[in-house]
């Protein structure tokens, strides 16, 4: 055999191992990112119904912390994002972010109500009796 000929063959090995180990990857990948819609729809639905309940709990925990809004951001921002990861779900910081939003507003809409009717209750039962 001529050097010629040596140098084919091994091109030919080295080209059919390359290929076959592409082929490989190619295949376990495809498997990896082929997950039921439906299992996705249920976990996203799950971590969008725990945004509130995160909210809520960040509220009380920075609460004595002087303006601390984009520190309870940032944290649940990443409670979401470690659970969009843990799904396999694409993070879109864009998104969550104005969910978070729409829980405060939320939480504070309610939390402004309830201070109405407070105030309204006192004012109601601490006038003179009329009798």
């Amino acid at each position: 055999m001529t050097l010629k000929e040596i140098l084919v063959i091994v091109a030919f090995c080295v080209v059919t191992v390359a290929y076959s180990v592409t082929a490989l990857l190619s295949y376990i990948r495809g498997k990896k990112a082929k997950v039921d819609p439906a299992t996705v729809d249920e976990k996203f639905t799950e971590i969008a119904s725990t945004v509130l309940q995160l909210v809520f709990d960040a509220e009380g925990a920075y609460s004595s912390v002087p303006k601390g809004g984009s520190l309870k951001s940032k944290d649940v921002l990443g409670d979401i994002k470690e659970m969009c990861v843990e799904n396999g779900i694409a993070f879109d910081k864009t998104y969550w972010s104005e969910l978070i939003k729409k829980a405060v507003n939320l939480i504070n809409l309610n939390r402004k109500d309830t201070a109405s009717e407070t105030t309204t209750n006192t004012t109601t039962t601490s006038g003179p009796l009329v009798g």
